[in-house]
């Protein structure tokens, strides 16, 4: 038992630890903005978060923040929102038509501009394409939360001079399969476990779900040491 405890004791340590020193670098944050953590009720790579609470965090900076607006541009094969949350300072988000015409401008062979160095660029951060590979849209979340709650002086550079498009999971059908699986089978370093021959038992997760009617016999008793 009290191995069990030091592991899980580590797991957790180290998930705080992670998350710390990711923020460290940013600070301060804005409070009024909530963290993704505040959001859903648990810390960045706890869980596997489904694509629909995702969107809902987005929502979240957006109705928080005057730096971010969001929209929806389509809808995947099985009717799941796509959106692109923009983050830049509120006089540009003011100004995106304006920002897009002179980057227009830049193109035109009948133009010839030449003040780069005063239009924001566009960054487009486009993450999880594939389903099974879930940290990315997870990584979204923490960096829509930076650029759009951190006052640190690199954080306000970076949006004065870009606007950045933030889409979290270009792939939400798939995502949300392998999320939703991921999640069924999640281990716990803090669970009991007892050990009968060769056989591993989990006291929990497998236990309630067979008492609730669930043939899982051939998933217990199929996983050897």
């Amino acid at each position: 038992m009290r191995s069990i405890l030091a592991i899980g004791l580590l797991f957790c340590s180290a998930s705080l630890v992670a998350q710390d020193y990711f923020f460290k670098k940013f600070h301060p944050f804005n409070s009024d903005i909530p963290s993704p953590e505040e959001y859903l009720g648990y810390g960045i790579g706890d869980h596997h978060t489904r694509h629909d609470r995702i969107v809902g965090y987005l929502e979240a900076l957006a109705a928080a923040s005057d730096r971010a607006s969001i929209y929806e541009y389509g809808k995947t094969h099985e009717g799941r929102r796509l959106v692109i949350l923009t983050i830049t300072t509120p006089e540009n988000l003011q100004n995106l038509d304006a920002i897009k015409q002179q980057h227009l401008a830049f193109t035109d062979p009948g133009q010839s501009p030449s003040n780069y160095n005063d239009v924001p660029v566009f960054i487009n951060l486009g993450y999880n394409v594939h389903g099974n590979e879930p940290s990315s849209s997870e990584a979204a979340m923490l960096s829509a939360y930076t650029f759009t709650a951190s006052n640190n002086p690199e954080i306000l550079k970076y949006i004065e001079n870009a606007v950045i498009f933030v889409d979290p999971t270009i792939n939400p059908d798939g995502r949300d399969r392998h999320t939703h699986w991921a999640n069924m089978y999640q281990g716990n370093p803090m669970e009991e476990r007892i050990t009968i021959g060769s056989t591993l038992t989990a006291i929990g997760y497998w236990e309630s779900t067979r008492k609730a009617g669930g043939n899982l016999d051939g998933i217990t008793n199929g996983t050897q040491m």
